[in-house]
């Protein structure tokens, strides 16, 4: 049934037809917004050592480092968003330890243990254990 405008009453406006959306440009418009949002501006990491940062499974972890240890152990140590935190593990799986520095170039300070990272080289130090000398791999 067609109603002309004047019975249903002033607030009834007509939209020139230049303005007027299609289905089908709706739709087109649809698919663009939903492919954009699929995107990452963040690129897949080459590393295998980053592959479960850049799983999302820590938005805070803004990069990793792997360390080989004077003793044969491996270290894990991801760095945190605001630059004075990091979190240490042993790449066997090991629980991680978060150690935070007062300030850039600081020591990472935790519970009972403590880090010093200068260019590529860590020592960590824990409470009853002796020193540990790590180097970038």
């Amino acid at each position: 049934m067609f109603v002309a405008p004047t019975e249903i009453g002033p607030a009834l406006k007509q939209v020139p037809r230049r303005l007027r959306s299609s289905g089908a440009s709706l739709a087109v418009a649809a698919l663009i917004i939903l492919s954009a949002a699929g995107c990452s501006s963040q690129a897949p990491s080459s590393n295998p050592h980053d592959e479960d940062h850049f799983a999302g499974t820590n938005p805070q972890i803004i990069g990793r480092h792997i360390y080989g240890c004077d003793d044969g152990a491996q270290i894990t140590v991801d760095f945190l968003a605001d630059g004075l935190t990091i979190e240490v593990r042993s790449t066997a799986g090991g629980k991680p330890v978060r150690l935070s520095a007062p300030g850039q170039g600081l020591q990472y300070i935790g519970d009972r243990i403590t880090a010093d990272a200068t260019g590529g080289q860590m020592t960590i130090n824990r409470q009853g254990h002796p020193a540990q000398a790590c180097r970038r791999i």
